[in-house]
């Protein structure tokens, strides 16, 4: 379960949107994405085929804040992935469902049984406009503790997540820089984690300045 969930973080970072300075999806709210309505889509989130609700949840960003409140409502998902998503996503729409969903947020962010949930957590908290330091900190810790341990999954996948906060993980460049030095191609570390951690300082710095 954790590895399909992990996956899905690629697929994320492509929602077709640009970032307003507070972090929220700039989008025009599309009548249709891959065909469904936003109504639609919320009912194929829990269709008994996997592939069919996890293609779902990832199209529910693309509908930017309008998605808010059905990204919510998909927290509590049975399924480990398709929560992963949805986090992930209410994240990125960011808006009133998001500063909403911050308790709750909280508690999948330290309770989850799902390591991916739990980084899914800290990058939707992450992205709450004006939130509190100390919970901004906590949140980022998270991801910042994940892309240091040893698991080339869990490590790049905190990677990403540390990539698409831009500006606002630059409080853990000097971490992320770490651990890019210490994964180098040609040291004892693993080449992946070290590239997918240069990415984020890539995307990172780019947004900072």
């Amino acid at each position: 379960m954790l590895v399909v969930a992990l996956a899905i973080a690629t697929t994320a970072s492509h929602v077709a949107a640009q970032s307003h300075s507070d972090g929220a999806l700039a989008v025009q709210t599309p009548q249709s994405v891959a065909g469904h309505s936003l109504e639609e889509t919320e009912k194929l989130v829990s269709d008994e085929n996997r592939t069919v609700r996890l293609r779902a949840a990832k199209s529910l960003a693309a509908f930017g804040q309008e998605a808010g409140p059905v990204l919510r409502r998909a927290l509590d998902h049975d399924d480990a992935a398709v929560r992963y998503t949805v986090a992930v996503g209410l994240g990125r729409v960011g808006g009133e469902a998001l500063i909403e969903a911050q308790s709750d947020l909280h508690a999948m962010m330290s309770q989850d049984s799902s390591e991916a949930m739990r980084m899914a957590s800290a990058f939707a908290l992450c992205r709450i406009p004006q939130a509190d330091a100390k919970h901004m900190a906590e949140s980022l810790d998270v991801l910042v503790k994940k892309i240091q341990t040893p698991s080339r999954a869990v490590a790049c996948s905190a990677a990403e997540l540390l990539g698409m906060l831009g500006r606002d993980a630059t409080s853990a460049a000097k971490s992320i820089e770490e651990v890019a030095k210490n994964n180098r191609p040609g040291s004892s570390g693993d080449y992946h984690i070290g590239g997918a951690a240069q990415k984020a300082l890539r995307q990172i710095q780019a947004e900072a300045r």
